[in-house]
């Protein structure tokens, strides 16, 4: 059969969709068919050159009418499992755990499933075990942490309701009131250093002990 168009058809699955429909028709006689793209009519003629009134007029809409793209399973699958049961009629696309676009199809009581991998488009992550923490994805793209605690002695990192450390027994540092450079620290009986205000060699320029009472203070002989 011999096929005439005014204009392309807006989709090349609409042309799919009339060459479907002519083969059909085919037994009715048809010999040309003419498709005007500005009204959707698609004419049907009995004639070789299409001459004379078509025999038959539809629209692409009439044609489509029963097709359209069913929401309830047309859908993104984040790992995507390939089964005849899931996808009946379907051929087996392999992207079995691939992130995956199902479209779903309606045409009557039938339902024609095709698949697009997102692969390219998607960027998949995947936890991994690493040497302070232990990262991990699960299929609903939840990440989840767990950090390593060191088992070494004097380690004072702890989890209690989050990681803790505690300072309780740390040494505060000097006041800025009683700093001073090289000077001699001393306990102020808290456990926490003291400045004494004195460097060692202020300390020792005070000492006027002989050589001898020095040494005898110190247990030297």
């Amino acid at each position: 059969m011999a096929v005439e168009t005014n204009d392309k058809l807006v989709k090349v699955t609409q042309l799919v969709i009339v060459k479907d429909y002519i083969d059909e028709q085919d037994a009715k006689g048809f010999k040309t068919i003419s498709v005007d793209n500005s009204t959707g009519k698609i004419n049907f003629f009995k004639t070789e050159d299409g001459s004379g009134s078509p025999a038959y007029t539809i629209t692409v809409a009439d044609l489509i009418k029963d097709k359209y793209l069913d929401g309830t399973k047309t859908t993104v699958v984040n790992k995507f499992a390939w089964s005849d049961a899931t996808y009946p009629g379907s051929a087996n696309p392999n992207l079995d755990d691939k992130p995956v676009v199902v479209f779903a199809v309606a045409n009557g009581d039938e339902t024609i499933y095709s698949f697009a991998s997102l692969e390219a488009l998607i960027d998949v992550y995947t936890g991994v075990d690493g040497e302070t923490a232990k990262v991990t994805v699960s299929d609903d793209n939840k990440i989840t942490v767990d950090v390593k605690i060191s088992e070494k002695e004097n380690n004072a990192i702890t989890q209690d309701n989050g990681l803790f450390v505690d300072i309780s027994k740390k040494a505060d540092k000097v006041t800025d009131e009683s700093r001073k450079a090289d000077q001699i620290l001393v306990d102020d009986g808290n456990g926490n250093p003291k400045g004494s205000g004195k460097t060692i060699a202020e300390m020792f320029a005070e000492y006027t002990a002989t050589d001898e009472e020095f040494k005898e203070a110190l247990g030297i002989t």
